[in-house]
């Protein structure tokens, strides 16, 4: 039996919502952005912008979360989190786009897979 070739790929797009939502919002880009989860269990990505102002995931969740999840002991709340980093955008979260986003990512790699040498 003919050995079949595999090739695998790792793709690691980090502050994926992030670089999702400047692909809608291109005016966000270079700018402090942070997304919010629904449940108020604080941001779920973070921009490197805002990152270099020391925004952490996980900042951003409301006190009952902070004070109910040991690993959002330390973080810091939204308004603190708009107090250390000035023109931070907070957006909420948008699982749908996101989705879409990655079907579209999936496309351009299948097409570059399937036109391998």
């Amino acid at each position: 039996q003919e050995e079949e070739e595999r090739i695998v790929f790792h793709i690691d797009v980090d502050s994926f919502y992030v670089e999702a939502e400047r692909l809608r919002h291109p005016e966000l880009k270079f700018k402090p952005v942070a997304v919010r989860q629904f449940n108020s269990g604080g941001f779920v990505a973070v921009s490197y912008e805002a990152r270099s102002k020391g925004i952490r995931k996980g900042d951003g969740a409301g006190s009952g979360g902070r004070e109910a999840i040991v690993f959002l002991r330390d973080k810091i709340s939204e308004a603190e989190a708009l107090r250390k980093c000035p023109g931070l955008v907070v957006l909420p979260m948008d699982t749908a786009y996101y989705r879409f986003v990655s079907r579209e990512i999936l496309k351009i790699l299948t097409k570059c897979v399937s036109s391998w040498p």
